[in-house]
């Protein structure tokens, strides 16, 4: 792969220019990265928590990815992934229904960027 070549990111990509407001990428470890994004806003969407390597020379490469379940409600779409402590990260997601607040669950991410 060529410096910048998303790989097979490249739906990362086109939800940082779709849907992507307010999000966070999280730092797992020296050169790997945690994204979570919601699939689209409205009701039914899911959120996605992707890993990802950066090389130096500014290769990226997916590592896992994994479907959070939010519950009922409608998603707005901003996301934000924060480390916790060690392997535990938290994903949050903004709901406008039930009651305009946040969704959030806990996640394992490995050093490897293994998700589970």
């Amino acid at each position: 792969m060529a410096v910048g070549d998303l790989g097979s990111l490249i739906s990362i990509s086109t939800w940082l220019t779709a849907t992507a407001s307010r999000n966070q990428i999280a730092q797992v470890a020296p050169g790997i990265y945690a994204y979570a994004n919601a699939t689209g806003s409205g009701a039914g969407a899911a959120v996605i928590i992707w890993t990802y390597s950066i090389s130096a020379a500014g290769v990226i490469t997916a590592i896992d990815n994994q479907t959070l379940t939010t519950g009922p409600g409608t998603i707005a779409g901003w996301t934000s992934c924060v480390r916790i402590s060690g392997t535990v990260f938290a994903v949050m997601v903004r709901r406008t229904t039930p009651n305009n607040g946040m969704w959030v669950t806990t996640v394992n991410i490995n050093a490897d960027g293994t998700i589970g």
